[in-house]
């Protein structure tokens, strides 16, 4: 296996893919397909679509981890000498997964698997009451980040973040957090749809600065605020919470467009509160939650 994820490593090399949460993404889909296809020394076994298609739908039950697997093969092997056909095969195969998502989306309907999962916003702040992890320990404030504020980034956008403080100057090429005082601002310039809707700032309350200030203090580097990838957050998340980071989100944001402060703002408040909930299309983040209380 390792000489095959040294070919993709050097696939990413060549298009340039530097970002280490994608090329995370990339290596972690491609253990995941080397395990399911028992390990294989090249990259023949994947021209056999119709049994690697079968294997991934029997063993991926999540639509947006079978619709990134599938994206992740194509990509890879559209960059393999003769094996640009089948590539085609598992990107147009993505695209339909996409489609089918999406469609589900708008309608605001949660799968069967998420409908298993579904707590309400207490339920949700209960289970991380009962967390027994010191409050200065990374594990427990990069939690907090995720279930406390009432606005947080929608991933791993967290992991490997900077800290500055107010008379540094800072890199926009990061996420970071930035320190002013007793305030804490998280300034995210690293995220996929940076395009559309650049630089998103949250600014968290006395309380929340507190927690982030304190453990601070107590970090071992005092640059990198965590220092974890991106699969040890998610096996800490499903670990104490038994959640993923983007389930958390979706159960805060349902609370939060549904609640009265949001009600009570205008629309152009409510579509700047939109890139921070959803950071896609504005219009359509309104259309798709109107049945859970927007005006």
């Amino acid at each position: 296996m390792s000489k095959l994820l040294n070919k993709v490593n050097s696939i990413l090399d060549k298009k340039d893919i530097t970002n280490k949460n994608t090329r995370e993404t990339y290596i972690g889909n491609f253990k995941r397909i080397f395990e399911l296809l028992n390990q294989p020394k090249t990259f023949v076994p994947f021209k056999d679509f119709e049994k690697v298609d079968k294997l991934l739908k029997e063993n991926i039950k999540s639509i947006p981890t079978l619709k990134q697997t599938y994206t992740t093969i194509g990509f890879i092997l559209d960059n393999v000498v003769g094996y640009k056909k089948v590539s085609k095969q598992y990107k147009d195969t993505a695209t339909n997964l996409t489609k089918d998502y999406n469609l589900t989306m708008k309608k605001n309907e949660m799968t069967d698997r998420q409908q298993n999962k579904l707590i309400n916003y207490s339920a949700l702040k209960n289970k991380f009451k009962n967390i027994t992890i010191e409050k200065t320990d990374r594990r427990y404030v990069l939690m907090y980040l995720y279930v406390i504020p009432e606005l947080s980034p929608r991933g791993v956008e967290y992991l490997d973040s900077l800290v500055f403080y107010d008379n540094e100057e800072v890199d926009d090429n990061e996420n970071y957090f930035i320190i002013k005082g007793k305030n804490v601002s998280f300034v995210m310039n690293n995220y996929k749809t940076k395009k559309y809707f650049g630089k998103i700032i949250y600014d968290y309350s006395k309380k929340d600065s507190k927690i982030i200030l304190d453990y601070l203090k107590n970090n071992d580097n005092p640059k990198v605020v965590f220092p974890i990838s991106r699969q040890a957050l998610h096996k800490m998340m499903n670990k104490h919470l038994g959640l993923s980071t983007q389930f958390i989100r979706t159960i805060k944001n349902n609370n939060y467009i549904k609640s009265k402060k949001f009600k009570n703002m205008d629309l152009e408040e409510q579509k700047k509160e939109m890139i921070q909930l959803f950071q896609h299309n504005l219009d359509i983040a309104l259309d798709d939650y109107k049945k859970d209380g927007l005006k």
